[in-house]
């Protein structure tokens, strides 16, 4: 009796199992992995329809991720000792599926094409100044996928024109394509003036103290984001005597004293002039 009852709990625990098995097949089809659930409120498909997997580009700059900060799709950029980048674009297009245009034109071709209809038309009835806000989400897949931090055939093309880093490639990029879309001039020229102003206004000065000549460890930089580089003031310590001295670029005036509020800015780095000269060799 014991075994007939075992036998008949054991059949139907196997058959439990098997319809349940059955259940599961029927909802998880085998294909359903090259499927994604849409959850997007404004797409046309009805939850029952299968949705394609998007391309690539797609995954990289979506609705969802244009403006996120966290940024997991890097593409590696192409080395800085290449010479040849045309091979290396194709190869690099292959491998990560990413496009890299040629040009500024192109550039904004692939913007229409990647970015959502309702981003473009948040950036077409913004200002041209709301741009900045994409710098470090848009800006940096720009960058990184564009190869602007290598020598990418888009880098090349801003490199002959004098404009090497890839943070002013994108903003060029990103504020160009406002304009593109809102029929303004690009102003080309005047862009790439401002950029090139800056870096030189960014240098070091040159020269000494002009009271005994001694090298002038300038330590910091005041940039009041002038146009191009005008304004930009650079401050420093005679390595001889701890005075404070000021260049500001584009006055003329040469290397002069700090002012009392600029001396007090500089009060903060006197402790460290004894490493300075030791390092230097002047101690």
């Amino acid at each position: 009796m014991r075994t007939v009852f075992g036998s008949f709990i054991l059949g139907f625990f196997i058959l439990t199992i098997t319809l349940a098995g059955c259940v599961i097949s029927k909802e998880k089809p085998t294909d359903s992995i090259l499927y994604e659930k849409d959850n997007t409120a404004s797409s046309p498909m009805k939850g029952s329809q299968k949705k394609p997997l998007k391309t690539k580009v797609e995954e990289r700059i979506d609705s969802d991720s244009i403006l996120s900060e966290e940024d997991d799709t890097i593409t590696s950029p192409i080395p800085r000792n290449q010479k040849e980048p045309t091979k290396t674009d194709v190869e690099e297009e292959k491998q990560t599926g990413i496009y890299i245009p040629k040009d500024l034109k192109d550039a904004h071709t692939q913007l229409l094409k990647i970015l959502p209809e309702r981003e473009i038309e948040k950036i077409r009835n913004g200002l041209e100044a709301d741009m900045k806000n994409y710098h470090s989400n848009l800006g940096r897949r720009i960058r990184n996928n564009w190869g602007l931090w290598g020598e990418s055939r888009l880098a090349q093309f801003f490199h002959k024109m004098g404009i090497t880093h890839a943070d002013d490639i994108s903003a060029i990029i990103l504020d160009t394509f406002w304009c593109h879309l809102n029929k303004k001039d690009f102003q080309l020229e005047k862009r790439i003036k401002y950029y090139r102003e800056y870096w030189k206004a960014m240098e070091k000065p040159k020269g000494g103290s002009p009271i005994d000549g001694a090298k002038i460890w300038w330590m910091k930089s005041i940039i009041p984001y002038p146009e191009g580089g005008e304004g930009i003031v650079h401050l420093g310590l005679s390595t001889s005597d701890g005075t404070g001295w000021r260049y500001e670029y584009g006055s003329g005036k040469g290397i002069e004293p700090a002012t009392p509020e600029e001396d007090k800015e500089l009060d903060m780095f006197r402790s460290s002039l004894p490493l300075i000269r030791k390092n230097l060799g002047l101690e």
